[in-house]
C-alpha cells in the first residue's frame, strides 16, 4: 500500500518517530508494510479508508516490540480483522 505524504507524516506522528531520523523511518516503513501484509492475509480490504488507523496502530506496535520474543499481538487488533474482513455467505 502506498501512502501519500500526509499519510506518511501521520504514521510517523502516530508512532512518535521523527521524520528526519532516516533509520527509524525506514524501520517504521517496513513495519507498516508488514501490517498491510497481516491485514491483507486475514482477508481485509486495504482500500477501506477506515482501516488506515488500524494499520498505523499495528505498524507502531510492531515497531515498539521488534526483537521481543514474548510480545503477543493485542487482542483489540486481532478483533479488528472481523470488522474489516468481507462478509461471505
Amino acid at each position: 500500500m502506498t501512502l501519500t505524504n500526509d499519510q506518511t507524516a501521520d504514521l510517523y506522528r502516530w508512532a512518535g518517530v521523527v521524520s528526519s531520523d532516516t533509520a527509524a523511518t525506514a524501520v517504521l516503513d517496513a513495519c507498516f508494510e508488514r501490517a498491510c501484509d497481516w491485514y491483507e492475509k486475514a482477508g481485509c480490504d486495504l482500500t477501506d479508508p477506515a482501516i488506515l488507523t488500524w494499520l498505523y496502530d499495528l505498524a507502531s506496535w510492531y515497531n515498539d516490540n521488534r526483537g521481543r520474543s514474548d510480545a503477543e499481538l493485542p487482542g483489540y487488533i486481532v478483533k479488528s480483522v472481523h470488522h474489516f474482513r468481507p462478509v461471505t455467505t
